[in-house]
């Protein structure tokens, strides 16, 4: 219901957060209800979110399976080798910079939640992912999830270095 209501008001949506707290089977079935998915705008899954939603074993094609479903297209986040970003006009991956992970928890949120500040800021898809990617990277070389947030400074510095380069599409 909240999807169709946001739909209706024009909202951007993308069920990121709400996916992950599902059960198993509310998960399995939501793969198998189409209807839901031509209603999301973008979703963000991990490897394993994406095979099990997706119902396919490799994550790329998993994601690119969720599109098929009619999500408006896929970020799949893919630990030290980066992103992928899975659209009609196909995929474009996104490598990760080298980083000593020590604790991997709380980095596919700072990649989402930096995903969408970037494109509220009126960015293009490349230059999101890149500072996503990044933001992340950053996360897995500390411990703990709040202590592994990037700090204002270390924002604004992926900020400057990804400086739209293209026009927002």
């Amino acid at each position: 219901m909240a999807f169709r209501l946001g739909r209706h008001q024009s909202a951007w949506s993308s069920p990121e957060c709400a996916v992950r707290n599902l059960t198993l089977p509310e998960r399995r079935s939501l793969s198998t209800s189409h209807g839901i998915w031509s209603l999301v705008d973008l979703v963000v899954v991990n490897r394993g979110e994406a095979v099990e939603l997706g119902c396919r074993e490799d994550p790329l094609a998993a994601a690119r399976a969720l599109r098929e479903m009619g999500a408006g297209s896929a970020a799949l986040t893919l630990g030290a080798q980066g992103a992928a970003f899975v659209t009609a006009d196909g995929d474009v991956r996104f490598e990760a910079p080298a980083a000593a992970a020590v604790d991997t928890v709380g980095a596919g949120d700072v990649f989402c939640g930096a995903l969408i500040a970037a494109r509220a800021s009126g960015r293009a898809w490349s230059g999101s992912f890149r500072i996503a990617v990044e933001a992340a990277a950053i996360a897995v070389t500390r411990r703990g999830v709040l202590a592994s947030f990037p700090t204002c400074a270390e924002m604004a510095r992926l900020f400057s270095r990804w400086a739209q380069e293209e026009p927002r599409t």
